[in-house]
Formats: C-alpha cells, structure tokens, sequence
C-alpha cells in the first residue's frame, strides 16, 4: 500500500564496513520516502474508481443484467471523462502504486553461483527455474504503477455499451474483459548498489569540502563504493564499458589523490556526476502521470 510508511531498511549492505552500511542505510531511508511520497501523489481517484464500477460492470453481465451493467458503465465513463480533462495529453493515468524493496546482497562467492546456475539453466533450455532465480535477482527500489491506456480504455467501454444496447450480452463481456485486462504495469527502478556508493562518495566529498580528511576513512569508503558498483554490474544494472568504467577509474584516482594529499575536489564532483548519470538511466519516471 503506497499509503504507508516507507520499511525501515535493517541491514543495507551486510558486506559493507562501518561507517559505509550507516552512511548506505540512511540514504536508501532517504529514497524510499521519497519515492513512498511520490507514490501517494501519483495514482488517481478518479480511474481507480472508473476501472472498480467496470469491474462491477463485468460482475452484472455474469449475472446477467445487462440493464445495470450499462448504468455502471455510464458512470464509469463520466469518472474517466474527468480523468481526460484533467490530463489531455497523457498516454497512461495511474490507478495505484506501490513501493517495495528487493535486495539480493550476497556474498560474492553466493552471487557467483546464482548467476552461473542461471546460466546453466537457460544454456539447457530449463526456463522455469533460471525465471525463479531471476525474480530476486535484484537489489533496487521499485515503484510499481498500474496505468489505464487512456486512448484504448474509454473507447471499449463504449462499445460495450452499444453491444448491450444490440442485447449481444456475451460480446459485450468479452469486450469488457478486454478493456479490464488492457490495463498497464509500469516500474520505476532505482538500484541500490548505486545508492550505497552514492552515499559513500557523499560522504569523502564533505571531507574534501571541509578539508578534514581521514584517509584511512576515505581509503575505505571507496574500497565499499567501488565494491558495490562492481555488484551493480554484476546484477545487470549496466555494463563496464559503457557504465562503470569511467567511474570506477575516477574512483582509483580519487584514492590516489587522498594518498598523495592532492586536491581532490573536482574529481570528486565528476565521480558524483557518473553515478548520477548511472542512476537515472535506470530509474527513469515511467511514461505516466
């Protein structure tokens, strides 16, 4: 339920050291209240009540009364007429949301297996169990959105109404069961490994900033971001080349800086960048409200 309180994140990055799973823990804390919020804000009432008097409508038809079920379908028609007005140039209005976290941190001696049985298990065509594997094969903030296809849906109800009027009752609930089942999952992915290393960079630039830095500290923050971006890679959130390579040479030079007594600074603010950039390639707002 988007309406309730984001969960409280109990063991973010059981391979990070202190202080990096604190500083990773609090910032996922951060996101997932602020994608909870973005949550609540999204779905609207309206649909979610056009598509709960359709679903009424359906029950009426099984029930044969044709009668009642277009008195529905008027109103759900009215309830998506104010959904169009109110947003005339979307393509997906959304009627819930929900939030939730999957995290497959593992050792990465675990990983390692998990991802060579699923390999074995596609190379020898047994799909049903590499696809149990790879349901969990994450470590992300989802938000999920189920969307009504605003240029299909009101047009089907429509004409489920005029083949009540014709009195073809079973037409009209094959077409009234096409329109229920036309509705539109969307996902918005925010990957965790990112944002523990996010949060780790984060933290060894406030040290720049403040020109207070503790270079065993700081060695060891990159030691766990750069960690958990070689996890990212490995769970399929990019590819070394086009994603992490650049970021994980900026964190090598940022760790010979520190060591040097170098200014580190504006290697700092490029490498915030790149993860930046890597994050929100994969957690881009779906195509709805």
């Amino acid at each position: 339920d988007s309406a309730q309180s984001p969960p409280i994140i109990k063991d973010s990055g059981q391979n990070l050291t202190e202080p990096s799973k604190h500083l990773a823990r609090q910032r996922i804390e951060s996101e997932m209240a602020q994608v909870a919020q973005e949550s609540k804000g999204r779905p609207d009432k309206d649909a979610l009540s056009a598509v709960q008097q359709t679903a009424q409508a359906m029950e009426l038809l099984d029930k044969n009364d044709a009668k009642q079920a277009k008195t529905v379908l008027e109103g759900a028609l009215s309830k998506l007429d104010l959904v169009l007005s109110g947003h005339p140039s979307v393509a997906l209005v959304p009627l819930s949301a929900d939030v939730r976290i999957i995290d497959l941190n593992v050792e990465p001696a675990t990983l390692s297996k998990i991802t060579g049985a699923i390999k074995d298990f596609v190379k020898t065509g047994r799909y049903q169990p590499a696809r149990l594997l790879l349901r969990d094969f994450a470590s992300e903030i989802d938000l999920s959105m189920v969307n009504i296809p605003v240029a299909s849906y009101p047009p089907a109800i429509r004409k489920t109404m005029t083949l009540i009027d014709q009195g073809k009752t079973a037409d009209a609930r094959t077409q009234l069961l096409g329109a229920l089942n036309s509705l539109v999952l969307t996902e918005r992915v925010i990957p965790l490994p990112v944002i523990r290393a996010e949060a780790l960079v984060a933290e060894v630039s406030r040290q720049a900033q403040e020109k207070k830095i503790d270079k065993k500290q700081a060695n060891q923050l990159l030691n766990d971001a750069n960690s958990q971006l070689v996890l990212a890679e490995k769970l399929g959130y990019g590819t070394r080349k086009q994603d992490f390579e650049n970021v994980l040479s900026s964190i090598k030079d940022v760790r010979s800086q520190i060591n040097s007594g170098g200014e580190t600074q504006g290697m700092l603010a490029k490498l915030q960048s790149g993860l930046q950039v890597i994050k929100l390639r994969f957690s881009r707002a779906p195509a709805s409200l």
